[in-house]
């Protein structure tokens, strides 16, 4: 009986190997000219063989691909910067909120602004020279955060 019990979760451990394996999925990001990431995308594959050493196969995927669009494109520069930090984002509704928070290496915040315009301007002249942080928070998406590095 033990050997029969034996055979039998290793047809089970082999059927649901292959159930998992005949799926890929993929996830896929777009960048815009500043680094920014503005798309995400989501290929879902059935019926795929999965990659094999991350070597990718000659034959696209065929099934479903969903995309998923950043709805807020979000542009911070010049970086580094000596004086002035522009912000600029796009798709924001009348309705959202745009809030910048600018905190220095220990995390402490330095500049709380609320309710900014889409096109705002950071002024850093009177931070000494180092890396800062710039929480962007647009409406009720997660916030973004990103560095900054103040030079002379």
């Amino acid at each position: 009986m033990g050997s029969n019990l034996k055979k039998l979760l290793s047809a089970i451990i082999l059927f649901c190997t292959y159930i998992l394996s005949a799926q890929t999925t993929n996830i896929q990001y777009l960048y815009d000219i500043t680094g920014n990431r503005t798309q995400k995308k989501l290929v879902v594959c059935n019926n795929c063989p999965p990659p094999i050493n991350n070597q990718r196969h000659s034959a696209p995927p065929v099934d479903t691909t969903q995309t998923i669009i950043t709805q807020h494109v979000i542009g911070v520069f010049p970086n580094p910067t000596q004086d002035m930090l522009n912000v600029n984002i796009t798709n924001v509704e009348t309705t959202e909120t745009v809030n910048l928070f600018l905190s220095d290496e220990t995390g402490r915040t330095l500049l709380n602004l609320k309710n900014q315009p889409p096109i705002s301007i950071v002024n850093m002249a009177n931070y000494k020279t180092g890396a800062y942080y710039l929480q962007v928070k647009v409406g009720n998406d997660n916030p973004k955060i990103y560095k900054v590095m103040k030079i002379e």
